[in-house]
């Protein structure tokens, strides 16, 4: 448990939807506290097998740092020791025996001054179920949970593109592996099988283990306005800053897909659209209605 007195926050989706802005923004709050490394990745590693690979990441990472350790004394050994103390820190929280959370709590706290926010931001989160979110919520008694949706092609197409890129491809050559996940997407069946784009059963797991209250759901297409950030900031109790609404985390390369290629996610996401409509009502983004009609034909780009 954290202490009295304490918020905890968990930013837990969805992934591509600007949680890195909202990290980035928090962070620099006076009155906010956030690990170093944005995405925690401890209660999705910890629950669900299938999300194992950010803990492999992690351990392949400091046996690189460790085997990179220079073996003359000085500054460079200085600088490679922390990011190799960085590291270990990181896969500590790792260590308990899932039932308590005391070193992920610590790891939490490090560092902590007289912040009265403590937060993890990790997308993944959004794949648990209720039990998980109620493990999540019974760690302090003031606990808020954050999620931010974005239109569902516009959130896909744009991790398809991440997915796609690597160093060294060429413009043709990203442009040819994006479009061929698409299609395998689209061919497969994949996009009604994917937890990262169903707001339909996060929001419903979700709402089954948290009080309404006690849940601050927000649109990207709406996230970099005055307003928003007015309502983030009254939603965790502390004072609005100034944001930099120009800066966007993450873009990565980006190019138009085409409009049939649009139609066939949209179709294929037509369950997510009409949930968040009904769900939200007037609310929705002038993007989202549009994309549930032929005017969605559009292609879709950033």
């Amino acid at each position: 448990m954290l202490p009295p007195g304490l918020t905890l926050m968990f930013g837990i989706g969805a992934q591509k939807a600007g949680t890195t802005w909202l990290y980035d923004y928090l962070s620099a709050h006076p009155d906010c506290h956030l690990p170093a490394e944005k995405e925690v990745h401890y209660f999705d590693v910890m629950r669900l097998p299938s999300e194992r690979g950010h803990l492999e990441r992690r351990l392949a990472r400091v046996r690189q740092l460790a085997a990179n350790l220079p073996a003359e004394p000085g500054p460079g050994l200085a600088v490679a020791s922390r990011r190799l103390r960085r590291a270990l820190d990181l896969i500590e929280v790792y260590s308990g025996d899932g039932r308590h959370h005391d070193r992920y709590v610590d790891h939490l706290l490090a560092g902590l001054e007289d912040q009265r926010i403590v937060g993890d931001i990790t997308p993944s989160y959004a794949v648990l179920d209720r039990d998980g979110f109620a493990e999540m919520a019974a760690l302090a008694p003031d606990v808020r949970f954050i999620f931010i949706m974005r239109d569902p092609v516009d959130r896909m197409w744009s991790a398809i593109r991440t997915q796609a890129d690597a160093p060294g491809l060429s413009e043709a050559e990203f442009r040819a592996r994006a479009i061929g996940i698409v299609d395998r997407f689209l061919r497969e069946g994949r996009t009604r099988r994917s937890p990262r784009s169903d707001y339909v059963r996060t929001i419903t797991e979700l709402e089954a283990a948290v009080p309404r209250e006690r849940i601050l759901y927000l649109f990207y297409e709406d996230l970099f306005r005055v307003d928003s950030i007015e309502e983030l900031c009254r939603f965790l109790g502390i004072a609005p800053r100034p944001a930099d609404f120009q800066r966007r985390s993450n873009p990565g390369r980006i190019f138009a897909l085409d409009a049939d290629r649009v139609i066939g996610l949209r179709d294929a996401l037509m369950g997510q659209y009409e949930f968040v409509a009904e769900r939200f009502g007037a609310a929705l983004p002038a993007i989202w209605q549009s994309r549930m009609t032929e005017a969605g034909r559009a292609e879709a780009g950033a």
